[in-house]
C-alpha cells in the first residue's frame, strides 16, 4: 500500500483540525497508509481522520516507546524509530541549529525521517512563525532530501489543490 506523510504543527485552530480530520479521513477512503509521528495538534488530527475509516491504515511512528499512548488506536501500526548514526546525521545536515540539540529533540526529528522516508507524498501544515518551520520545517527539508511531493497547507496553492481534491467528501466528524 502507498503511504503518505502527514505532519504539522501542534498549534492549530478549530478549523484546521477539521480540516485535517477530513484530509485523514479522505487518504484513508483513498487506501493510502496515513503515516505520522503521534504528536499532540496537526499529527492527531489526520491520524484521527484516517482512523475513523481504517485504523489499520494508520503508521505511527514515535521517537521512543510510551510517546502519547492516549492517541494510539487498537489496530494502529506503532513503529518506534531508532534514531541511526545515519538518521542523526541527516539532522545535523538539515538543522540550521544541529550542535544546539539535545538528545530528545535529535530523536524527535529521526522519528521524523522514519515519517517521511518512502512516502509517495508529504502533506504538511507548518508554523513559519517558528524559526525555520519548527520540527515541521525539518521535516520538509528531510521530504526535500528525499524529492518526495510536498503539499505545504500554509501555502494557498497547495491548499487549494488538497481541497479541490476532497471537496465532495463528506466530513466524518467535526470538532
Amino acid at each position: 500500500m502507498k503511504r503518505v506523510a502527514c505532519i504539522g504543527t501542534k498549534e492549530i485552530s478549530l478549523e484546521e483540525q477539521n480540516l485535517l480530520i477530513k484530509i485523514g479521513g479522505w487518504l484513508a477512503i483513498q487506501g493510502f497508509i496515513v503515516s505520522s509521528g503521534n504528536a499532540a495538534g496537526s499529527e492527531r488530527f489526520f491520524a484521527l481522520g484516517a482512523n475513523m475509516v481504517n485504523p489499520r491504515l494508520v503508521e505511527l511512528h514515535l521517537p521512543w516507546e510510551g510517546y502519547n499512548p492516549e492517541f494510539i488506536f487498537l489496530l494502529n501500526k506503532v513503529i518506534v524509530e531508532p534514531d541511526t548514526h545515519e538518521r542523526q546525521m541527516l539532522v545535523k545536515q538539515l538543522h540550521p541549529m544541529a550542535e544546539n540539540l539535545d538528545d530528545r529533540t535529535v530523536r524527535l526529528h529521526c522519528r521524523n525521517i522514519g515519517i517521511i522516508e518512502g512516502t509517495e507524498f508529504v502533506i504538511a501544515l507548518p508554523n513559519w512563525d517558528k524559526p525555520e518551520g519548527g520540527g515541521t520545517g525539518i521535516g520538509i527539508k528531510v521530504a526535500d532530501h528525499f524529492g518526495i511531493r510536498i503539499f505545504d497547507l500554509s501555502k494557498e496553492e497547495d491548499r487549494q489543490r488538497i481541497l479541490a481534491k476532497i471537496e465532495d467528501f463528506p466530513q466524518p466528524l467535526t470538532l
